[in-house]
């Protein structure tokens, strides 16, 4: 008993004339064998040549065909290509194929969209069954704790993706790794294939897919900070090289814990370039949700309500807590609606007591930064709970993307946003548009005051960077100058605005206005005077409302001084 196998690529129209013969015999054949192996374009050649080489054949075209003896331990003869086969078929069978061109070019396109459907749908299953690899490292943390729970209930990866977690720490912990994994599997989760506990970290990383960094080195009481990031930089540098070593450029890893982890970020986009800088992430999102609870007690709403606050700078260092585009939502007052409707989160943070200028200088942020240690110290035991969400949370929304549209806040390798420098880890405002991608929004508005703070930001962090990697040439970072000539009974829109970037020159901004016009030299002479002339005020914070005032009020001193002498002159 023979069988014929015809190969080919999904996109050749030979092929396509080959396989509908071979279809007639194997229709009208008892005793015919068919097998079709069919290979996208890209592949075809690279498997060509290894069944050739494998085989002994030379061969160098699609579709090939060859004849194997079942009875004679599969022994293959090659026949050829698509005219051989034709040749073959005619002479055994005295079967011709009288397939147009035209009509082999059509079933050959066919063929190919339908081979990529079924490598899709393969896909799909092969993913379904192989497990996505997580390792999290200084698992024996009462933060992992948590973090294996929300990822072990499927709640994360999505409730049909199988999971298998690579629990780390050092060997002083590798019992307490072990009775973790042990309570993992007796969860009888279904989508939890395994749980492994390691304590080499080259094992534990293999084949994984995301790598949760929860290390935390203790700053020492009488420590400098200079010291203490070399000793973060000393023992991440076991992480610069396992890392390295998984070639892996899309492994996703995610920094988070206590310690300075936009310095860890910074140093793992230098140590290991192998990986997409995209994908290397340090969390703000215990700062952002300790924010929103903050503005919810004050408001006596729902904290999950709060949403679009953003973190500025450093996570675990100086950081701007940014509620420009902050939103309530299902907020009871005046006006109400369900979602989408929502109101300002700024406007809303008043009251009488307070101005919410002064409450958001003075307050808002002490709030935030104490209400940590305030937690701590009710529970006598480091606060686990929040930081394991968090984690969670940020995972899924970059996982499976969200279509909510709330911004958030993640510390990301810039490339050149707001001004920071490329490659410099910030925490910026992202929003996740795909599954496991985000974007940042490059739209907010700098304000002289936060373009004031993203200056002192940016210049911690490179200073944090210049520990390891010292930069004699850096100067201090210009000032930017920002004020607005604001005429009476004209909208704030409509406003010109003057901006002095260190050095340069002033430029007016016509964006909302229009262009000007330079016909009348007089106009032009009086715009440059009235900006020389509130340039020197700001300094002092005086306005360029009171330079007016002042002029104004000079102009009306002057008039009765021409009356008196013209009466004068009359007398």
């Amino acid at each position: 008993m023979a069988k014929i196998v015809i190969a080919g690529a999904a996109d050749c129209p030979h092929f396509a004339r080959t396989e509908l013969l071979a279809d007639r015999l194997a229709l009208n054949l008892p005793n015919f064998h068919l097998h079709k192996i069919i290979k996208v374009p890209g592949e075809w050649k690279d498997w060509l040549t290894g069944e050739c080489q494998k085989r002994g054949w030379k061969h160098s075209k699609s579709p090939l065909v060859w004849r194997e003896l079942v009875n004679r331990g599969g022994k293959g003869m090659l026949i050829g290509g698509a005219n051989e086969f034709q040749e073959y078929v005619h002479g055994h069978y005295g079967m011709t194929s009288d397939l147009m061109s035209k009509d082999m070019i059509n079933i050959a396109c066919e063929n190919l969209t339908h081979k990529k459907e079924l490598d899709r749908e393969e896909k799909t299953r092969i993913d379904s069954i192989r497990p996505v690899r997580i390792c999290i490292t200084s698992a024996a943390i009462d933060v992992a704790y948590s973090i294996i729970c929300a990822l072990a209930a499927g709640e994360v990866l999505g409730r049909e993706t199988n999971m298998a977690l690579h629990l780390y720490d050092d060997a002083s912990a590798a019992g307490v790794l072990e009775g973790i994994a042990m309570e993992a599997m007796d969860l009888v989760l279904p989508k939890l294939t395994e749980t492994l506990a390691f304590t080499d970290l080259d094992r534990a990383l293999e084949n994984c897919e995301v790598v949760i960094i929860l290390d935390e080195v203790f700053q020492d009481a009488n420590e400098t900070r200079e010291d203490w990031l070399r000793r973060n930089h000393e023992h991440f540098s076991v992480y610069h090289a396992a890392l390295e070593k998984m070639k892996n450029p899309n492994v996703k890893v995610i920094i988070s814990g206590r310690g300075p982890i936009n310095f860890v970020a910074n140093m793992i986009h230098r140590f290991v370039p192998s990986i997409d800088p995209c994908n290397v992430v340090a969390v703000p999102w215990l700062i952002e949700n300790r924010a929103k609870a903050v503005v919810a007690e004050r408001l006596r709403i729902n904290s999950a309500l709060v949403t679009d606050l953003v973190v500025w700078g450093s996570v675990n260092g100086s950081h701007f807590l940014d509620l420009s585009r902050g939103r309530i939502f299902e907020h009871n007052g005046a006006i109400w609606g369900p979602r989408p409707f929502s109101v300002s989160l700024k406007e809303m943070v008043h009251d009488e007591e307070d101005d919410v200028e002064s409450w958001l200088d003075a307050k808002f942020t002490a709030l935030v930064d104490e209400r940590l240690d305030l937690e701590e110290t009710k529970l006598r035991h480091p606060a686990a709970m929040l930081a394991g969400d968090g984690i969670a949370a940020f995972l899924r929304e970059w996982w499976n993307g969200t279509t909510t549209g709330d911004i958030h806040s993640l510390a990301v390798a810039s490339q050149g946003w707001y001004g920071v420098p490329e490659g410099l880890v910030f925490s910026f405002p992202v929003k996740f548009i795909k599954p496991g991608q985000y974007e940042v929004l490059d739209d907010f508005r700098l304000t002289s005051h936060l373009q004031s703070k993203l200056d002192d930001l940016i210049e911690e962090l490179e200073l944090e960077v210049e520990t390891i990697f010292p930069n004699p040439d850096r100067k201090p970072r210009k000032r930017r100058v920002e004020f607005i000539l604001t005429e009476p009974d004209q909208p704030n829109e409509e406003n010109q605005v003057f901006r002095q970037n260190g050095n340069a020159e002033n430029e007016v901004s016509n964006d909302r206005t229009g262009n000007m016009h330079d016909d009348d030299d007089d106009t032009g002479g009086l715009l440059q005077s009235i900006v020389e002339d509130a340039e020197e005020e700001v300094e002092n914070d005086v306005s360029a409302q009171e330079i007016e005032k002042e002029i104004n009020s000079n102009l009306e001193m002057e008039e009765p001084e021409e009356e008196e002498e013209e009466d004068s002159d009359k007398n």
